[in-house]
């Protein structure tokens, strides 16, 4: 990969992280009105999301100390 597509890449995270602070508080805010099954769904949204920006960041890591190293 070019150095470009890592630094669109690593971009991508910052909203990501984003994305999975609303969905937790949607997820708390869903669970105190009483909607658990809303509220599960959005946890599990945001466990995925979650998982996904750190796979982007660890990918981007191991490319880039392999192009110094």
């Amino acid at each position: 990969m070019r150095l470009t597509d890592l630094d669109k890449l690593e971009r991508m995270t910052e909203p990501l992280a984003r994305l999975f602070y609303a969905l937790m508080a949607v997820a708390v805010l869903a669970a105190l009105v009483g909607s658990a099954g809303s509220a599960l769904l959005l946890l599990l949204l945001g466990a995925a999301v979650h998982v996904v920006r750190f796979s982007i960041e660890l990918f981007v890591e191991q490319r880039r100390l392999r192009r110094l190293g």
